[in-house]
C-alpha cells in the first residue's frame, strides 16, 4: 500500500462502499472473501502496532498475528459480524510484557478491551476519546502506572474499568463520576492519594466500587448513600478518618461493605443492620471504632461474615447475633466486649447455637466473663475454629465440649478456667490446635488427649495440672510445638517423648520432673526451642546435645545437672542462647564454644566451673553475669574475675573491712560505724591529692573537697575495703568503674564482688554466713553505693547515714543476735508513707481487678509485700512495680510520681487508657518503663525528657498521638524504644542518631512520613529497626546497611522506591531477618551472599526484575525466602531453574515463595536435594517448562506445593505419594497429561488438591476415600472420563469440587447427601445422565450448584 501513494483512510472507504454496494443493492448475504481480506487495514495496522511493542510472549500467543490469516482470527480478537471491525481484545493471563502501543486508540469500534494478569507496564497511551464504544476496560494486574487518563471521560458507554494491582499514582479523577454507564469501579491496590470523590455520588447504576489498598485520607462522603444500586464498596487498607456516614447503611442493595486497616473513630449507626438484607460481608476491624456493638445487625438476615476485630468496641456482645442464620465466620477480638450483665453463663455461645454455618469465631482478648455454657457442645458441626482466649472466663470446660469432633483448633488460653481437662477431649479427633495455657486447670493430663493425633501444638502451660506424661505421647506423630510449662508435673520424662521427630518447640520448664535426660536427643533434629529448666533433673548433659544442629535457644538452668559441659556443643551451630546456670557443672569451660558463631547469650552462672573463661570468638561479647558465682574461674578483667596470669596478686586491702566485719558480726553497732568513721578519717588525713583518682573517680569525674565529696570518699571507700579492690585496678577502665562493678551484683550476687579474705576469715557457719553476714553486706554496701552517686544533691549525708547505720543495725541485731526471724513491724512501718500513698493512689483508681490482684493493699501488711511491689532491701523504698497482664482497668494517678525510687514501672497488657498524668522529672531513676497493649493515649509526656537512667521504653499497642519527641534521643542511657501500633504522626526523628546505645528501634504500623534520616547510621549497636506499615517515601539511605549489630531490619508495607545499595549485605555480619515487602523498590535484586546469618527475607509485592541471584544458595542459615509478586527471571543461559540448585546448600530452608514472577527453564533434577526441613515451596504463575522430576518426591516432609500456572507437561510423578506429608498440591494450568497416579490417593492429610486446566485423562479411582481430610478438590478442565466413583461421597468435609469440563458418565452418586459442608459443587459440562438424586436437598449449605451442559 505504501507503492500506490494512497492512505489507509481512502481505502478502507472504498472497501466500506463496495461491501454495502454487494450487500444492499445487490442483495449479498455476506461480504466476498476477496473483500474480507482487505477488511480493515487500520484495525490491523493498530494490531501489528500492539505486537512490536510486546517484548516478551512465552506462550507464543500472537504468534498467529500474521498476515496468512484474517485478522479477525487472530488470537484474543473479536470483530463485528458485518462490519468485521475489531470488537473485542481479549488477551487476558498469557504472561505477556512490553508497553501499550497508542495506536490501540485507532479501534474505534472497541468494546471490549482485556489484557488482565500480563506484565505490561508503563504510562497508558491510549487517547480514550478516540473509543466511543469502549464498555469494558480490564487492565488488572498489571504494571501500568502514571495518571489515570484524563480521555477516559470520553468513554459515556464504559460500564467497567477494573484497574486493580497496578502502580497508578495521583488522585482519583472528579470525571469518573460522570460516566453515566459505569457499573463496576476497581482501583484497588494502586497508589492512589487524595480523596473519596463526591462525584461518584452521581453514578446512579454502580454496582461494584473497591478501592482498597491505596493512600486515600479523608472522610467517606456521605453522598453516596444515594447509589442504590451498590452492591460492594471496598475502601479497606487506606488512611481514611472520620465518622461512619448512617447513609452508607441505608443501602438495601449492599452485599458487601469493607472499610477495614483505617483510622476511622466513632460508634456505629444505632440501627445498623436495619435496612441491610442482603449484606453478606461486613469488614470494620482494625479502626477506632468505639461504643457498643449494635443488636441490630440481627436484621441483616442475610450476613455470612462479620469481622469487626482490634477496635475499642464495649459492652455485651449482643446475644440477638445468634438470630443469623447464615452466619459463617464471626471476628470480634481485640476490644472491650463483655457477657451479658446478670448472666451466669456465656450467653453468646449459647446464641450461636442458632447458627448452622457457623465455621470459624474469634472472640478473643476481650473481656467476657462468666462460665463456659454446656450449650457450647450444641455449637454446629462445621464450626472449626474457635477462639475465646485472653478474657476472664471462670468454671470449668464442659464435657459436652467434646461434641465438636470438626473443631480444628481451639484457644481457650488466659482466662480462669478452673477444675479438669475434660477426660472425654480425645473425642475431637479433628483437633489441630489445643491452647489451655494460662488458666487454673487441675488434675491429670487425661489419657484421651493422647489419641489427638492431628495435633500439631499443644499449650497447657502456666497451669496446676499434677501427674506425668504417658508413655502414649509417641502417638502425637504431627506434634511440633508442646509447652506444658508452669505446671506441678513430676516422674520422669518418658522415652516416647524424644520419639517426636517432627517437634521443634518443648517447653517444660517450672515442673519437678526428675531423672535423667536421655543419651540420645537425636530425634529432635527439627528442634529450634528447648526450655526444660527448673525442675529436678540430674545427672549428667548428654554429648547427643550437639546433635541439635537447629536448636537456637536451650535453656536446662535451675536443675542439678552435674559433670562437664560436653566438649562437642560447637555442632550446634545455629545456637543463639545457652542456660546451663544454677546447675552442678564441674571442670573447664570447653574452648570449642569459642567455635559458636551465632550464640548471643550463654548463661553459665552458680555453678562449679574452673579454669580460664575462654576469650576468643562470641565470647569477646559477652559479660560478666554469664560466669557470677563461679568461684574458681578466671580470665580477663571484664569478667569481674581473678587474672589467671598473676593468681598471687590479689593482697588483701581490707584490714578496716574485717574489722568492722568482725565487730558487726560481734554485736556492736557503735563499734561498726565508729570503725569506719576512723577508718573514713584516717584516709582522708593521708591527703587527697596524693590519691584522686583511688577515691573520687567515677565516670572520670574528679569532685572539689567538699561535705559531699567527703560523703562520696565515704561510700568509694566502702566499696574498696569491702570488695579487696581499688578504683585504679586494671578491670575498671572506661567506663566501667568499681562502682557500677558493685551496682551490677547488687543485691542477689553481693558476695560475688566482696573480697574473699572477709569471708573466709570470718567465724560464722556457711549457714550463719549466709544469712547474717549476707544481711549485714548488702546493708553496707548499699551505703556505699548510696553515697557514691554522681549528682552530689542525691547523696546521703552523715547524719543519715549514721541514722541508716542505726535503723539497720537495730534489726540486724533482732534478726541475729535475738534469733528473731523477721524484722519487726514497728520498724516496717517507719520505712516510707510517701510511697505507701503513691500506691494506695494508684488502686483507688483502677475501675476493675478480675483478678483480685490489689486485695492484700491494705494496712495489714507491708506495702513491701503487696502484690506486685519491690522494694530495695535496705531503705524500704519503692524500685518496682510490676502489674502486667493482670487485666486491670482504669486511669493512672498523678501520686506516681512520688515514687522518687522507682527504677522499674510494668502495667504492660492491662487495660489502663487516659493520659499518662506522671510528672516523669520526679522519677530520676526509671530505668525501664513498660506500658504496652493498653489503650493510652494523649502526647507523649515531655517530663520523660529528665529519665536520664532511662534504658526501656515499650509503649507499643496503645493509642498515643503527635509527633514523636525530639527529646527522646537525648536519653543517653535509652537502649529499647517501642512504639508500634499507635496514631504517631510527622517524621522519624532525627535526634535519634544520638542514642549511642539503642539496641532495639520498633515505630511500625504508625502514620509517619517523610525519609528515613540517613543519620540513623550512626546508631552502631542497633539490633533491631522496624518501620513498617507508615507512610514512608524516599529511597533507602545507604548507611543503614552498614550497621553490622542489626539482626532485623523491616521496612515493609511503606511507599519506599529505588534500587537497593549496590554492597547490601557486606557490612550486615548478624542480620537475621530483611523485611521490604510491599514497596515500590525496583532494579535488579542484590546476592546478599555476605549477611551470613540472615534466616528471613521477605520482600515480595515490589519491581524488583533480572535474575534471582545464585549467590542467595551460600546463605546457609536461611530459612524463609519471599520474592513472589516481581519479575524476577532465571539466570540467563541456564536452562534449568538454577535457584532451586542453588537453594540446595540452605539445609535449614523451610518456607520458599517465588511465586508470580518471570522465571523460566526446567525444574532441575537437584531440587529433590532441597532439605528435609522445607515445608513450603510456591512456584505458581511463572513460565516454568519441561516435566516434574521423579526427585522431587524426596521432599517427604513438604506440607505446601504450588505449581500451578505454568508450562510444566508430561506425567504427574508415579511415586508422588512418597510426599506423606503434603497438606496443599496445585498443578492446575499447566499441560500435564496421563492418568492420576494411584500413589497420590496415599496423601491422606492432604485437603487441597487443584489439578484443573491439563491434559489428564482416565478416571478417579475409588482410592479417593482414602482423602478424608480433602476440602477442596479441583479436577475440571480435564479429560477425565468413566464414572464417579462411590468413594467420592465419603469425602464427607468436602467443601468445594470442581469436575465441570471433562467426560465423566453415568449418574451422579445418589449418596451426595453425604456432603454436609458442600459450599460450591460445579460438575458442569460432562456426559453425566439420569435423574437428580434427591438427596441433593440435602445439601444445606450449598451456595453454588451447576449441573448444566448435561444429559440429566
Amino acid at each position: 500500500m505504501a507503492t500506490t501513494g494512497r492512505s489507509p483512510q481512502l481505502l478502507v472507504f472504498l472497501l466500506c462502499f463496495s461491501s454495502s454496494t454487494l450487500i444492499v443493492v445487490l442483495g449479498q448475504r455476506e461480504v466476498p472473501s476477496a473483500l474480507v481480506s482487505l477488511s480493515n487495514v487500520t484495525d490491523q495496522f493498530a494490531l501489528l502496532s500492539f505486537k512490536s511493542l510486546v517484548t516478551k510472549d512465552p506462550y507464543n500467543v500472537l504468534s498467529n498475528w500474521n498476515s496468512n490469516i484474517s485478522v479477525c482470527d487472530w488470537t484474543g480478537v473479536s470483530c463485528g459480524r458485518r462490519s468485521h471491525r475489531i470488537v473485542a481484545l481479549d488477551l487476558s493471563g498469557k504472561a505477556l510484557e512490553g508497553t501499550l502501543s497508542p495506536s490501540i486508540s485507532n479501534l474505534s469500534f472497541l468494546k471490549g478491551f482485556d489484557l488482565t494478569n500480563n506484565s505490561f507496564h508503563g504510562h497508558l497511551p491510549i487517547d480514550f476519546s478516540c473509543l466511543p464504544q469502549l464498555e469494558f476496560l480490564q487492565i488488572s494486574y498489571n504494571n501500568f502506572g502514571g495518571l489515570i487518563p484524563q480521555t477516559l471521560s470520553h468513554c459515556l458507554r464504559l460500564q467497567a474499568l477494573s484497574a486493580m494491582k497496578n502502580d497508578f499514582y495521583g488522585s482519583i479523577p472528579e470525571f469518573l463520576g460522570s460516566l453515566p454507564e459505569l457499573k463496576f469501579l476497581n482501583l484497588f491496590g494502586n497508589r492512589l492519594t487524595g480523596t473519596i470523590p463526591v462525584t461518584f455520588a452521581n453514578l446512579s447504576k454502580l454496582d461494584t466500587v473497591d478501592v482498597g489498598i491505596n493512600h486515600l485520607h479523608g472522610n467517606i462522603p456521605s453522598e453516596l448513600g444515594r447509589i442504590t444500586r451498590l452492591r460492594w464498596f471496598g475502601v479497606a487498607v487506606n488512611n481514611l478518618t472520620g465518622t461512619l456516614p448512617e447513609s452508607l447503611f441505608n443501602i438495601s442493595t449492599l452485599q458487601e461493605l469493607s472499610l477495614m486497616t483505617n483510622q476511622l473513630t466513632g460508634h456505629l449507626p444505632k440501627d445498623v443492620g436495619r435496612f441491610l438484607p442482603n449484606l453478606q460481608v461486613l469488614a470494620i476491624s482494625d479502626n477506632n471504632l468505639d461504643g457498643p456493638f449494635r443488636p441490630s445487625f440481627s436484621n441483616a438476615t442475610s450476613v455470612q461474615v462479620i469481622s469487626a476485630g482490634h477496635n475499642k468496641f464495649s459492652g455485651p456482645i449482643p446475644i440477638e447475633l445468634g438470630s443469623l442464620t447464615q452466619l459463617r465466620r464471626l471476628y470480634l477480638e481485640s476490644n472491650m466486649l463483655t457477657n451479658v450483665p446478670g448472666n451466669r453463663e456465656l450467653s453468646i455461645l449459647t446464641s450461636l447455637t442458632n447458627c448452622r454455618l457457623l465455621e470459624d469465631v474469634d472472640l478473643s482478648q476481650n473481656l467476657l466473663n462468666g462460665i463456659l455454657p454446656a450449650s457450647v457442645g450444641n455449637l454446629t458441626t462445621t464450626l472449626w475454629s474457635l477462639w475465646i482466649d485472653s478474657n476472664l472466663i471462670e468454671g470449668t470446660i464442659p464435657m459436652a465440649l467434646a461434641n465438636l469432633t470438626k473443631l480444628v483448633s481451639l484457644h481457650l488460653s488466659t482466662n480462669k478456667i478452673n477444675g479438669l481437662i475434660p477426660p472425654n477431649i480425645g473425642q475431637m479427633h479433628s483437633l489441630q490446635v489445643l491452647l489451655l495455657d494460662n488458666n487454673a486447670l487441675e488434675g491429670p493430663i487425661p489419657l484421651s488427649i493422647y489419641q489427638l493425633v492431628r495435633l500439631y501444638s499443644f499449650d497447657i502451660g502456666h497451669n496446676m495440672l499434677i501427674g506425668s506424661i504417658s508413655s502414649s505421647i509417641n502417638n502425637l506423630t504431627n506434634l511440633q510445638r508442646l509447652d506444658l510449662s508452669s505446671n506441678n508435673l513430676s516422674s520422669t520424662l518418658p522415652p516416647g517423648l524424644f520419639e517426636l521427630k517432627g517437634l521443634w518447640q518443648l517447653e517444660l520448664q517450672d515442673n519437678s520432673f526428675i531423672g535423667h535426660l536421655p543419651l540420645d536427643l537425636g530425634n529432635f533434629a527439627m528442634m529450634t526451642n528447648m526450655d526444660i529448666s527448673a525442675n529436678k533433673l540430674s545427672g549428667e548433659l548428654p554429648a547427643s546435645l550437639s546433635k541439635l544442629q537447629m536448636v537456637e535457644h536451650l535453656n536446662l538452668s535451675w536443675n542439678t545437672f552435674d559433670g562437664h559441659i560436653p566438649q562437642q556443643l560447637d555442632y550446634m551451630v545455629n545456637i543463639k542462647a545457652i542456660d546451663f546456670s544454677h546447675n552442678k557443672l564441674s571442670g573447664e569451660i570447653p574452648k570449642s564454644l569459642e567455635k559458636l558463631q551465632h550464640i548471643q547469650v550463654l548463661n553459665l552462672s552458680f555453678n562449679m566451673l574452673e579454669g580460664e573463661i575462654p576469650s576468643d570468638g562470641k565470647f569477646a561479647n559477652l559479660s560478666a553475669d554469664s560466669f557470677l558465682g563461679n568461684y574458681a574461674l578466671c580470665g580477663p578483667p571484664k569478667f569481674h574475675v581473678p587474672l589467671c596470669l598473676d593468681k598471687t596478686n590479689r593482697q588483701s586491702k581490707s584490714n578496716v573491712a574485717r574489722v568492722i566485719a568482725a565487730c558487726a558480726i560481734g554485736g556492736s553497732a557503735l563499734l561498726v560505724i565508729v570503725c569506719t568513721l576512723i577508718g573514713i578519717s584516717c584516709y582522708r588525713k593521708r591527703g587527697l591529692s596524693k590519691r584522686p583518682d583511688d577515691i573520687e573517680r567515677l565516670r572520670g569525674i574528679t569532685l572539689p573537697v567538699s561535705a559531699k565529696a567527703d560523703v562520696y570518699s565515704y561510700g568509694i571507700l566502702l566499696l574498696e575495703m569491702f570488695t579487696g579492690r581499688k578504683p585504679t585496678d586494671e578491670q575498671f577502665d572506661g567506663d566501667f568503674s568499681l562502682r557500677q562493678w558493685v551496682a551490677e551484683a547488687f543485691p542477689v550476687a553481693i558476695s560475688d564482688v566482696i573480697d574473699s579474705h572477709l569471708l573466709n576469715e570470718s567465724n560464722t557457719t556457711p549457714t550463719e554466713r549466709s544469712a547474717a553476714m549476707n544481711e549485714l553486706l548488702v546493708m553496707i554496701m548499699e551505703i556505699g553505693l548510696s553515697c557514691s552517686r554522681v549528682s552530689p544533691n542525691e547523696r546521703m549525708d552523715m547524719k543519715e547515714v549514721l541514722l541508716v547505720f542505726l535503723l539497720y543495725f537495730s534489726s540486724f541485731t533482732l534478726v541475729v543476735v535475738l534469733g528473731q526471724r523477721e524484722v519487726p513491724s514497728a520498724l516496717v512501718s517507719l520505712s516510707n508513707v510517701t510511697d505507701q500513698f503513691a500506691l494506695q493512689s494508684f488502686k483507688s483508681l483502677v475501675t476493675k481487678d478480675p483478678y483480685k490482684v490489689l486485695s492484700n493493699w491494705n494496712s495489714n501488711i507491708s506495702f513491701c509485700d503487696w502484690n506486685g511491689v519491690s522494694c530495695s532491701r535496705g531503705s524500704r523504698r519503692v524500685v518496682a512495680l510490676n502489674l502486667s497482664e493482670k487485666a486491670l482497668e482504669g486511669t493512672l494517678t498523678p501520686y506516681i510520681s512520688n515514687l522518687s525510687f522507682l527504677q522499674v514501672l510494668d502495667l504492660s497488657k492491662d487495660n489502663f487508657h487516659g493520659n499518662l498524668p506522671i510528672d516523669f522529672s520526679h522519677l530520676p531513676w526509671l530505668e525501664k518503663l513498660s506500658i504496652w497493649r493498653n489503650h493510652f493515649e494523649g502526647l507523649i509526656p515531655q517530663t520523660l525528657s529528665h529519665c536520664h537512667h532511662l534504658q526501656v521504653l515499650l509503649a507499643a499497642e496503645n493509642d498515643f498521638y503527635g509527633s514523636i519527641p525530639e527529646f527522646l534521643g537525648s536519653l543517653p542511657e535509652l537502649k529499647f524504644l517501642n512504639f508500634y501500633d499507635n496514631k504517631l504522626t510527622g517524621t522519624i526523628p532525627v535526634t535519634f542518631a544520638n542514642l549511642s546505645k539503642l539496641e532495639h528501634l520498633n515505630i511500625g504500623q504508625n502514620q509517619k512520613h517523610g525519609n528515613i534520616p540517613s543519620e540513623l547510621g550512626s546508631l552502631t549497636h542497633i539490633r533491631m529497626f522496624s518501620v513498617e506499615m507508615n507512610n514512608l517515601t524516599g529511597t533507602l539511605p545507604d548507611s543503614l546497611f552498614n550497621l553490622s549489630s542489626l539482626q532485623e531490619l523491616s521496612f515493609m508495607t511503606n511507599q519506599l522506591t529505588g534500587h537497593l545499595p549496590k554492597d547490601v549485605g557486606r557490612f550486615l555480619p548478624n542480620l537475621q531477618l530483611l523485611a521490604m515487602s510491599d514497596n515500590n523498590f525496583d532494579g535488579p535484586f542484590p546476592p546478599f551472599s555476605n549477611a551470613t546469618s540472615v534466616q528471613s527475607i521477605s520482600a515480595g509485592y515490589n519491581k524488583f526484575s533480572g535474575p534471582i541471584p545464585l549467590e542467595l544458595g551460600s546463605l546457609t542459615q536461611l530459612r524463609r525466602l519471599y520474592l513472589h509478586h516481581n519479575m524476577l527471571t532465571n539466570v540467563p543461559g541456564n536452562l534449568e531453574l538454577s535457584i532451586l540448585t542453588s537453594f540446595t546448600n540452605c539445609r535449614l530452608l523451610e518456607d520458599v515463595i517465588l511465586a508470580n514472577n518471570l522465571l523460566n527453564g526446567i525444574l532441575p533434577t537437584s531440587v529433590g536435594n532441597l532439605t528435609t526441613t522445607l515445608w513450603r515451596l510456591y512456584l505458581s504463575s511463572n513460565l516454568i517448562e519441561g516435566t516434574i522430576p521423579l526427585a522431587l518426591a524426596n521432599l517427604t516432609e513438604l506440607i505446601s506445593l504450588d505449581l500451578r500456572f505454568n508450562k510444566i507437561k508430561g506425567l504427574i510423578p508415579p511415586n508422588i505419594g512418597s510426599m506423606n506429608r503434603l497438606q496443599v498440591l496445585g498443578l492446575s494450568g499447566n499441560a500435564l497429561e496421563g492418568s492420576i497416579p494411584d500413589s497420590l490417593y496415599q496423601l491422606v492429610r492432604m485437603y487441597l488438591f487443584l489439578i484443573q486446566q491439563n491434559m489428564l485423562i482416565g478416571s478417579i479411582s475409588s482410592s479417593i476415600s482414602n482423602l478424608t481430610s480433602l476440602r477442596g478438590l479441583h479436577l475440571s478442565s480435564n479429560n477425565l472420563s468413566s464414572m464417579l466413583p462411590p468413594g467420592l461421597c465419603e469425602l464427607k468435609d468436602l467443601v468445594d469440587l470442581q469436575l465441570q469440563d471433562n467426560s465423566f458418565t453415568g449418574h451422579l452418586p445418589l449418596c451426595l447427601g453425604n456432603f454436609a459442608t458442600m459450599i460450591t459443587m460445579d460438575i458442569s459440562a460432562n456426559n453425566l445422565r439420569g435423574e437428580f438424586p434427591a438427596s441433593l436437598s440435602k445439601l444445606q449449605m450449598l451456595k453454588y450448584l451447576n449441573l448444566s451442559r448435561k444429559r440429566i
